[in-house]
């Protein structure tokens, strides 16, 4: 997580999945996606050979929470997983 650039990826509603404790994770589809610069090429074939890579969550309070980030193909289209055990625990991240 030696990474210097901060970019917005994706701003999103969160459900109920996002925030339940069992799944601890959030679905990002690519349709979703602001920007596809923020992966660089080493990054982009960690994704592809089914690597995960850590990566820095900036939440609304501006705290930093390290992630997981993975890649998953799906029958119509791909998705972005982001794994963490925080999601629930944090009090700035709330579902609508």
């Amino acid at each position: 997580m030696g990474g210097s650039n901060s970019v917005l990826v994706i701003q999103k509603q969160l459900f109920f999945s996002n925030m339940n404790p069992q799944a601890s994770r959030l679905l990002i589809s690519f349709l979703q996606v602001e920007s596809y610069e923020f992966l660089n090429e080493f990054e982009v074939e960690c994704l592809k050979n089914k690597e995960a890579i850590k990566a820095c969550l900036v939440e609304p309070s501006m705290e930093e929470t390290e992630i997981s980030f993975k890649w998953w193909d799906m029958r119509k289209n791909s998705i972005y997983v982001v794994t963490t055990s925080v999601f629930p625990k944090s009090s700035q991240l709330r579902k609508s």
